[in-house]
């Protein structure tokens, strides 16, 4: 507003050339000292009295300031700028009301300028009344296409609506203009991360970082979208160089924390957690995340006390509950199972929570052999999460039948070994999910050639691009694919000639696997089917990609499909695929071993007979039973439930 006030407010007959120019210098003591004796003989002069004003609020004398606004105004009621002022003072103590309302009669004054309507639409953007700011906002941009921060507010504004692409656009202006807006720039890469326009955004946090090095909330961004990309040791970087500006930030340290547990780096994660609980004694996430870490390593004692420390600090805490139950025989003594009983009846509990407490007690009321009442609460959690989820087995139906097409264009374009660089050799582990894929992935890693790396996600990732499009797939595709997948695991892998990828779901995508990994072995896990569909139904699965598990109708038209599916890439690549039956590897541990070992072509290694020794880190929801002995009892668990399933299994 200084234009306004020097070209607008004041003319050449004023005689205030001496006073603007100590407004400039920002002498105002001396001008306020000048002014307090001028006014006395022109107490009605409200220019001068508004540049006392001005001043008065530039030492930060705002009661002051007001007084002299207000005086203003009882000389010269329309004098907008006495308004607009006062709102400014308003607004930076936050008594918002007033600041509006003194901003709309500014406004009611002079309409047609688009700082007010700026000023408005920020107060109303505080006040949380984001439609009406968003009209503040264009018609301060209409006025003045130019204004910058019209723009930048505007782009907040839609992004907390949930309008990224509006949002997008509007920083995109904002920048246009004046490019070196760096908070504006990192609000762009933030609208562009959660649109998972990954590499836009990774741009945008990089331009921030090199204007400012010390700007560490771009810094960290950056390590969450390499996190988010799967570049896990490209993450840790970024977060150790935001904890060198920021070295207690809780934020930062879990998703490193996060991050090490990703590749593995078990005893980097557990120093991250127990830095973050030196920092704040009570952070449940920490005592959380490394009960769970306890947990995969095959520490039951340490990840009983993590949870448990939990519910100390909060004892509504479902998932600590969640996962106590998982690892602890209930009685109805039990304290424990009290409270969950006591907290099911709370009726302000979300509903994915509530789903979790009902798995919880239905494995409680199991251990107490009332399989009625497990039975009525699995039935509940599995109903919640299928609604949660909003799934629709037509949805899986429809792709089946997709893969089926695309497997024939696939087999077409198979690399061969002579086209590629072989490494090291991938096993994928593969079948329903609950078939005996851990324990199997167990037995393999416990021999020396052999690294267990888990359920990893590249698979069906790095699928997306080559059936998102109507193209004929191509050879470079299918090489691309897999310079991507190989990309990606050598952020994982140490240096083992093998090593498993056991995402059961990958079965899918078996003709993908056979095309890109020439030199890849494939082993199919297979179950007795009315135990692996119980099973299916009786854990709850954190994937959300996995929503046929929670009805049972469900469970046997998706096994089905599976079977389908399955018998197609028998019949399509011969030879290629090992079958494994679960129940005759428990049954014939060694042979059965011996035999899938030669057909990895590995020699025999006794380890492979103690699979529950493997000290691997175990993430799946299988971590307790591959610690224990192989056992062959879990094909009967459903039985004791048959009576209220109505026969659902009978057509298996």
């Amino acid at each position: 507003m200084r234009t306004s006030l020097h070209q607008d407010i004041f003319s050449e007959n004023d005689d205030v050339q001496h006073y603007l120019e100590l407004f400039e210098k920002k002498e105002f003591i001396t001008l306020i000292s000048s002014l307090t004796s001028r006014l006395v003989k022109e107490k009605s002069n409200f220019k001068l009295r508004y540049l006392m004003g001005l001043s008065l609020a530039k030492v930060e004398r705002f009661d002051n300031a007001l007084v002299e606004f207000d005086k203003v105004l009882a000389v010269n009621k329309k004098f907008f700028l006495a308004f607009y002022n006062k709102g400014i003072i308003f607004e930076k103590f936050g008594k918002l009301d007033f600041a509006l309302k003194n901003y709309n009669k500014a406004l009611d004054l002079r309409p047609d300028i688009a700082e007010l309507h700026l000023r408005v639409a920020n107060v109303l953007d505080d006040q949380g009344h984001l439609n009406e700011a968003i009209k503040s906002y264009l018609n301060s941009v209409k006025i003045n296409p130019k204004l910058t921060d019209a723009y930048s507010n505007l782009g907040m504004v839609y992004q907390k609506k949930g309008n990224l692409d509006k949002a997008i656009s509007c920083y995109s202006d904002a920048l246009t203009l004046d490019p070196d807006m760096l908070e504006t720039r990192f609000n762009l890469g933030l609208a562009l991360f959660k649109m998972n326009k990954l590499d836009d955004a990774e741009i945008c946090f990089k331009k921030v970082i090199t204007s400012e090095q010390n700007m560490y909330l771009a810094i960290y961004f950056l390590g969450n979208l390499y996190k988010k990309k799967g570049l896990y040791k490209d993450s840790i970087q970024q977060y150790k160089r935001a904890l060198e500006i920021k070295p207690d930030h809780i934020g930062v340290i879990s998703n490193m924390a996060s991050a090490f547990r990703e590749i593995d780096n078990i005893e980097e994660a557990i120093s991250c957690l127990y830095k973050i609980l030196a920092i704040d004694k009570n952070n449940i996430h920490a005592y959380h995340s490394l009960g769970l870490i306890y947990g995969e390593i095959g520490d039951p004692n340490k990840s009983y006390s993590m949870f448990s420390k939990v519910l100390r600090i909060d004892p509504n805490h479902v998932e600590a509950h969640y996962n106590i139950s998982l690892s602890k025989k209930f009685l109805k003594s039990d304290d424990q199972f009290k409270k969950m009983l006591d907290l099911y009846k709370l009726q302000n509990i979300d509903k994915d929570k509530r789903s979790i407490l009902c798995f919880a007690l239905a494995k409680a009321f199991e251990d107490q052999n009332d399989i009625e009442s497990a039975f009525k609460y699995l039935k509940e959690g599995n109903e919640l999460r299928k609604s949660d989820l909003n799934y629709n087995i037509s949805d899986d139906i429809k792709l089946f039948a997709n893969l089926k097409v695309s497997a024939k264009e696939i087999k077409k374009v198979c690399l061969k070994p002579s086209q590629i660089n072989l490494n090291s050799t991938p096993i994928f582990i593969v079948g329903m999910p609950r078939s005996g894929t851990s324990l199997v992935e167990q037995i393999i890693s416990s021999h020396s050639l052999v690294e267990g790396l888990g359920e990893l996600i590249f698979i069906e990732k790095f699928s997306k691009d080559i059936f998102s499009g109507n193209n004929e797939i191509t050879f470079d595709d299918v090489l691309h694919f897999r310079e991507n997948y190989f990309n990606q695991i050598f952020q994982h892998r140490q240096h083992c000639d093998y090593f498993t990828d056991k995402l059961p779901q990958n079965f899918k995508f078996i003709p993908l696997i056979v095309a890109a990994f020439p030199e890849g072995k494939i082993i199919h896990v297979k179950r007795q089917a009315s135990a692996n569909c119980w099973s299916n139904f009786q854990h709850r699965f954190s994937s959300k990609a996995l929503g046929y598990s929670h009805d049972l109708k469900d469970i046997v038209k998706y096994y089905k499909l599976y079977e389908d599916l399955m018998k197609n890439w028998f019949f399509l690549f011969p030879n290629k695929i090992y079958d494994l039956n679960y129940d005759d590897l428990v049954e014939n541990q060694e042979d059965k071993i011996k035999d899938l070992l030669e057909y990895i072509d590995i020699p025999w290694e006794d380890s492979c007979l103690s699979p529950h020794e493997n000290r691997r880190t175990v993430k799946t929801a299988s971590s307790n039973q591959v610690r224990e002995k192989i056992y062959s009892n879990s094909a009967l668990k459903w039985l004791k439930y048959q009576k209220f399933l109505d026969g659902i299994f009978d057509d298996l």
